[in-house]
């Protein structure tokens, strides 16, 4: 099993990918255009159709963190139980029970 560490350079690595493979989507979207002409309309268009791709994949990029920080969260979990598991056990000493002599009355 990979160390903590290695498996958050991992993670956070595939968020930089991901983030760099947005980036490029964010700053392609044309400007808005006002307009009736057909041309106006299908560059409006296009641009909504950006913007919805541009949306799309900053919920794939969050999804993917909140997955990430969940693993990271499970598997702190998992190393967690595992140094718990790695205690020694715990025995309680056994119990001891105190019975007084019982009291005789002195005869006469």
């Amino acid at each position: 099993m990979p160390s903590a560490e290695a498996m958050k350079r991992i993670l956070w690595s595939i968020i930089a990918v991901a983030v760099l493979g947005s980036s490029g989507a964010m700053a392609a979207c044309p400007p808005q255009t006002g307009g009736t002409t057909a041309q106006e309309i299908a560059a409006s268009q296009a641009r909504i159709l950006c913007l919805q791709n541009e949306l799309a994949d900053e919920t794939r990029l969050r999804q993917m963190e909140l997955d990430i920080k969940a693993s990271e969260r499970r598997l702190q979990e998992l190393q967690l139980q595992q140094r718990m598991d790695s205690l020694p056990k715990y025995t309680p000493p056994p119990v001891v029970v105190f019975v007084p002599a019982p009291v005789v009355p002195p005869t006469l």
